[in-house]
């Protein structure tokens, strides 16, 4: 899967979504220059997110997983980062 996280390399952050109760969070991206649809990080049985916004940044510098975390690097420096017992990429193709 980290090959397909780089691809989001570019991308907007669009939103990220907590649902306490299932232990799910989904971090959504509009399309990128090397993904023509929009993507969803799912990531399932999390145990810590951490999303700092410190300013308006958008725009994706990177995203990566290491081990149990991913981390989505934004251009502005901040660092979203996920831990969780899985992930999947999903795409919404328009």
């Amino acid at each position: 899967m980290d090959e397909q996280l780089a691809d989001l390399a570019g991308a907007t952050l669009d939103d990220v979504t907590v649902d306490w109760r299932n232990g799910i969070v989904l971090i959504s991206f509009l399309p990128s220059p090397k993904e023509r649809s929009p993507s969803v990080v799912r990531a399932t049985d999390f145990s810590r997110v951490e999303v700092p916004r410190a300013g308006a940044s958008r725009r994706v510098k990177s995203v990566a997983q290491d081990g149990d975390t991913v981390a989505v690097l934004m251009e502005s420096g901040e660092t979203l980062r996920v831990t969780a017992a899985r992930f999947a990429l999903d795409h919404h193709g328009g």
